[in-house]
């Protein structure tokens, strides 16, 4: 599952719309690893390491060519971005051009 779905595609644009689960995970992930940390529980700030380490693998493996596509359209200032990142009801959105 992409961090990124395309929502609209045209020939000249792709609209692609951030899943805003994967940061509220990320988020759900660093608190546990904080937990362990403070409460000096081994085993729990292990497991979060080991849930960081898989999130990060699965975003940059499963989302590899949008955030190629988004990165060089950022660099050249052609994305229009809307929406915000944590939010479900109003998701970030990037349109790309081709």
């Amino acid at each position: 599952m992409s961090p990124y779905r395309i929502i609209d595609e045209s020939d000249t644009h792709v609209t692609y719309e951030y899943r805003t689960a994967y940061t509220w995970t990320l988020l759900a992930v660093l608190v546990v690893a904080i937990f362990g940390i403070m409460s000096k529980n081994d085993a729990i700030a292990t497991a979060a390491n080991v849930a960081m380490l898989l999130y990060f693998v699965a975003k940059l493996g499963f989302g590899y060519e949008a955030a190629r596509r988004i990165r060089s359209a950022t660099r050249s200032n052609s994305v229009e971005l809307r929406g915000n990142k944590l939010s479900f009801s109003n998701p970030l959105r990037l349109r790309v051009p081709k």
